[in-house]
């Protein structure tokens, strides 16, 4: 048989065989992936308080994906909807602007520091609510060394209107919200605790 004749057949087969396969396995329709952030917070510190947010840490692998939680407690990770920043990220970036003052004013201030690490950060589909389950550490700064004054774990939970992910990102940032009011208040009675006289005992004169 003549070469151009075998190349022509050649041809012919491997045509057949790529249009065959593109039958057998159709390519999935394009799908655009879609990113989220937390709103903004509006939560106003006293003036003479002063905070430093470390960079928390998160026992979730999921990293930028959402993730849901389902009553059989099967794990669903999103990989059309995703957050713009792993969660630590998003919530340590999210205290810092919470708690965040003019540079103007940052004397005579009593200084703490916030740690944490988030166990939970997802939608519960069972009862609708985004979860933000985190453990986290407060210290004072105290000539250049951090002495803990609390240690607490929470569940801070929002209720989704909506099973999406738009929704699911709106209720995420209620319970960041709740999060930075309760380190706020928490922050308050350390700042008065500590500002208190500290009680004397009466001095017992004898005559």
């Amino acid at each position: 048989m003549p070469p151009k004749h075998i190349a022509l057949i050649l041809t012919v087969a491997l045509t057949m065989v790529v249009s065959l396969s593109g039958c057998l396995f159709p390519q999935e329709p394009y799908k655009e992936v879609k990113y989220y952030d937390l709103q903004s917070p509006k939560i106003t510190l006293p003036s003479d308080i002063s905070v430093r947010i470390a960079l928390f840490k998160a026992m979730e692998s999921a990293k930028y994906k959402m993730v849901y939680r389902d009553a059989e407690c099967q794990v669903l990770v999103d990989e059309y909807n995703k957050w713009i920043q792993p969660p630590e990220f998003l919530i340590t970036r999210y205290l810092e602007a919470a708690f965040s003052h003019e540079a103007s004013s940052l004397d005579k201030k009593t200084e703490f520091s916030i740690s944490g690490t988030l166990y939970m950060f997802s939608l519960d589909l069972k009862d609708k609510t985004a979860a933000l389950g985190v453990n986290y550490e407060i210290r004072r700064s105290v000539m250049g060394s951090e002495i803990l004054l609390v240690k607490n774990s929470i569940v801070f939970r929002s209720q989704v209107k909506d099973e999406n992910a738009a929704a699911f990102a709106m209720a995420m940032s209620q319970s960041a919200k709740k999060l930075a009011e309760a380190l706020r208040e928490e922050l308050i009675q350390l700042k008065k605790t500590l500002d208190k006289p500290a009680e004397t005992k009466p001095v017992d004169i004898k005559k």
